[in-house]
């Protein structure tokens, strides 16, 4: 049903723009245990691309990978980076506080700030997990990150005509931290519930597989709903004809 040609490219001469990320940047799912890509967001922009996104990765390890791929082949070209969820060591430090919210925040503050003085202009849409939303207030003061204005799972929401929650996130990743917890943040185990109770709906409507993964069908509709906005973004940056 979907089809879509593979633009990535090892050529460090010929990419535009840098994809980064987690399972979500890497490929749409058809299965819940899935070993082969298929395609991403960026097949469907149809823009050639450096592929640096992983399946199970988070943001200490994409920036690893960034720096040194940026080591080795030293590019101003932009990137587009996938926000994942947390790792389980910050889930294992953050699961069983109140303010479990807050840390996140810092978490997340912290991340940004490394990205942001990479020096590469960086486009940031939340995937895994929603990028801005805890940091309204500040997500001005970076100064080569951009954030997209609607995150995959928002775009999810709304086409799914679901709950929408102010702040979305890797919901099954704290759930194995909460299941294996003795005194789990009440506030948490609520927001995990609604969270994963919102994803059921979402398969439902063939828009999400198994637990914490967008379909064919929900990777094509959001890369084609937000292609005018990749490209003008992408133009301010690099020669994308």
């Amino acid at each position: 049903m979907y089809s879509y040609i593979c633009k990535a490219t090892k050529d460090v001469k010929s990419f535009k723009y840098i994809n980064i990320g987690p399972s979500w940047a890497w490929s749409a799912f058809a299965t819940m245990h899935q070993h082969k890509k298929l395609f991403n967001y960026a097949d469907v922009w149809n823009i050639p691309y450096y592929d640096l996104s992983m399946p199970a990765k988070n943001n200490e390890t994409l920036i690893k990978e960034l720096k040194n791929f940026l080591e080795k082949n030293p590019n101003n070209k932009p990137v587009i980076w996938f926000w994942p969820g947390l790792s389980s060591t910050r889930w294992a430090e953050i699961h069983d506080k109140d303010d479990w919210k807050e840390r996140y925040r810092n978490f997340t503050v912290r991340d940004l700030k490394i990205i942001d003085n990479i020096g590469n202009k960086i486009l940031i849409i939340g995937a895994h997990s929603d990028a801005d939303t805890l940091i309204l207030k500040t997500k001005n003061d970076f100064t080569n990150i951009t954030f997209h204005n609607l995150s995959i799972q928002k775009f999810i929401a709304k086409y799914c005509n679901s709950t929408n929650l102010d702040f979305y996130f890797d919901f099954e990743c704290a759930w194995h931290a909460i299941n294996a917890s003795k005194n789990p943040s009440k506030s948490l185990v609520n927001a995990v519930y609604e969270g994963t109770q919102i994803w059921q709906s979402w398969q439902e409507k063939s828009m999400f597989v198994g637990m914490a993964h967008p379909t064919e069908k929900a990777v094509s509709l959001y890369a084609l709903n937000n292609i005018d906005y990749i490209k003008t973004w992408l133009k301010c940056h690099v020669d994308i004809e």
